[in-house]
């Protein structure tokens, strides 16, 4: 019988508690991806092989009360005939919570290993990050622990105090970093950086955080660019557990002679200052531009360019086109004609109902009618009209 491999989880799992959302983010924004030792692999592999041999037992179990022979085979195949599939490093780092019942923090930095283990279990995490913020006196005391469910380890691996902040500074980063890397960590401080930028080391794109990228010491090849402006590539030579400042500003690109008209001529502003009325040509410019163009008794409107042109041409609506009442009363207008017309034929098939030619006030009344409904007609064809030319050009 082939019985088929079981999917061995890509994942690994940590978990943040008590919840933090700066250790959070330096988590997801700086290691999307661990490298795993053998050890850690290895207890992986072993908490897989107990979570199948559970459900598994638990799935033979229930066969052996049903008592079909050919259902129990499968089970016991299932249970005993399977492989492990070990996947290629690195892991997806995937943060998990714990759904228990709350730990205090005097248990949390206890260290006690059955606690730590169960919540492990618990939540499915590899290990788990343990922020712990205090007052000491007159200072704030901000303390991080690491448990491995792995080696069984619990180490207080960083600790800051301070009279202004609470808060985990980027620092905390070179601390936790051994867990999903190999190498020696390294934080790049971007100065100056273009907001919008894109940051890539040795051609790969990295994830910046409050102006910071992480990345290993060694020799890295640094690119830097932003819409609107040169990119930079330099060599960076970063050491070891350390955070290193580099000046990262940018020089704009200047473009020239662009044309912006409108219809009609209205007034130029760029970062609310007027340049000037349309049609005009401007010099200089770097980009992303945002410009706005305003004129009495029409409606204004922002116009953001992102790469060079030669010219721009917009259009501007009067003010009316804004104005939802004049859909409303269109609307309103062409349903009141439809309803009307609908009335004028009801009411003529009704009179043609009594009228049998014989009678000349009846007849004259049906002509009256018919005239009326004609009339009544081409007015609802009118107001329809009215009422789809003001929903296609009266702005939402």
């Amino acid at each position: 019988m082939l019985i088929p491999a079981i999917a061995f989880c890509d994942d690994f799992n940590v978990l943040i508690y008590p919840s933090n959302a700066e250790i959070s983010s330096y988590v997801s924004t700086f290691f999307p991806t661990a490298v795993l030792d053998s050890a850690t692999v290895e207890a992986k592999q072993q908490r897989k092989i107990v979570e199948h041999q559970k459900e598994a037992g638990e799935k033979l179990a229930k066969e052996y009360k049903g008592e079909d022979s050919s259902k129990i085979k499968t089970a016991k195949a299932a249970l005993y005939e399977f492989e492990l599939e070990k996947p290629e490093n690195p892991y997806d780092v995937k943060l998990v919570s714990y759904s228990g019942k709350t730990v205090d923090n005097a248990a949390l930095i206890s260290g006690d290993r059955m606690l730590l283990r169960y919540m492990c279990l618990q939540s499915g995490a590899d290990i788990i990050l343990i922020p712990i913020v205090s007052r000491l006196g007159d200072f704030n005391q901000v303390s991080l622990y690491r448990y491995s469910y792995a080696s069984d380890e619990f180490n207080l691996i960083y600790e800051r105090i301070s009279t202004d902040t609470d808060r985990f500074t980027e620092s905390s980063v070179l601390r936790f970093a051994s867990s999903f890397i190999e190498g020696e960590p390294v934080l790049i401080r971007l100065d100056n950086l273009v907001d919008g930028a894109y940051v890539k080391i040795d051609d790969k794109d990295v994830s910046v955080l409050n102006g910071f990228v992480f990345t290993t010491s060694g020799l890295h090849r640094l690119e830097i660019g932003a819409l609107g402006h040169s990119s930079r590539l330099v060599s960076i030579n970063a050491l070891s557990n350390a955070i290193i400042a580099f000046d990262a500003k940018l020089p704009s690109v200047v473009y020239s002679n662009l044309l912006i008209q409108t219809n009609p001529s209205s007034t130029v502003k760029i970062n609310g200052i007027e340049i000037g009325q349309t049609p005009l040509v401007l010099e200089s410019y770097s980009l992303p531009l945002t410009l706005r163009f305003e004129k009495d008794q029409y409606m204004g409107k922002n116009y953001a360019l992102t790469e060079n042109a030669s010219k721009i041409s917009i259009d501007l609506k009067p003010e009316w086109m804004a104005n939802q009442d004049i859909l409303k009363k269109s609307k309103d207008k062409f349903y009141w004609s439809f309803a009307r017309s609908i009335l004028l034929f009801g009411s003529k098939l009704a009179l043609g109902l009594f009228n049998d030619g014989n009678s000349k006030v009846l007849s004259s009344l049906d002509m009256a009618f018919s005239g009326i409904i004609a009339v009544s007609i081409v007015d609802t064809v009118g107001c329809l009209v009215d009422y789809f030319r003001h929903t296609e050009y009266i702005s939402p």
